[in-house]
């Protein structure tokens, strides 16, 4: 289980900048203050977690629009 916490926590702070940067942007190009788009970000980050530890499962991240799951993976046409 700490192993699991551990994980969870390793992976969170490496997604944090990403999230904020994409998130976060999209919000305060829409007139929110800086430190609500940190908490908008905080609130889906943590929705996130919670829905791993509920299903036992690992973090699958979506991968941006246009790009694919992998270097090995197909381009698409």
């Amino acid at each position: 289980m700490l192993d699991d916490e551990l994980q969870l926590h390793a992976l969170l702070q490496t997604q944090v900048k990403t999230m904020e940067e994409r998130i976060g942007k999209r919000h305060r190009a829409r007139g929110k203050l800086p430190n609500n788009a940190i908490i908008i970000t905080a609130r889906r980050m943590a929705k996130i977690a919670w829905q791993m530890l509920h299903e036992k499962r690992d973090y699958m991240p979506a991968p941006p629009p246009g790009k694919p799951l992998s270097p090995a993976a197909p381009e698409e046409s």
